[in-house]
């Protein structure tokens, strides 16, 4: 009788140690598992900043591409209108000539 009492106390010892190591090699993982995912998410973090730096100087970039087309565009129109000024300049000057000469 003394002897089962003592291998029971034995089983029951055993499995608490078992018990014991099963909880700590848990914790053990459970705290590489969050290392792991705060690594990530740092590293998630990162990326996405680089990716919106990259996003950001693109859109700089075609914003100043369109003030490039658009500065091409108001010079030309400009360099349109003064063609025109001079034409009308050349129109009133003969105007003002025939004027002058009716006069």
């Amino acid at each position: 009788m003394q002897n089962s009492k003592n291998s029971l106390q034995d089983k029951i010892f055993e499995s608490k140690k078992k018990c014991e190591m099963l909880l700590t090699e848990f914790e053990t993982f459970k705290n590489e598992a969050m290392h792991e995912i705060d690594r990530l998410k740092e590293k998630h973090k990162l990326e996405v900043n680089q990716l919106l730096y990259e996003i950001k100087m693109l859109n700089d970039m075609c914003e100043h591409n369109v003030d490039k087309e658009s500065f091409k565009r108001v010079k030309a129109g400009i360099f349109n209108f003064k063609i025109v000024i001079k034409k009308n300049l050349k129109v009133i000057k003969g105007r003002v000539t025939i004027c002058r000469m009716k006069s």
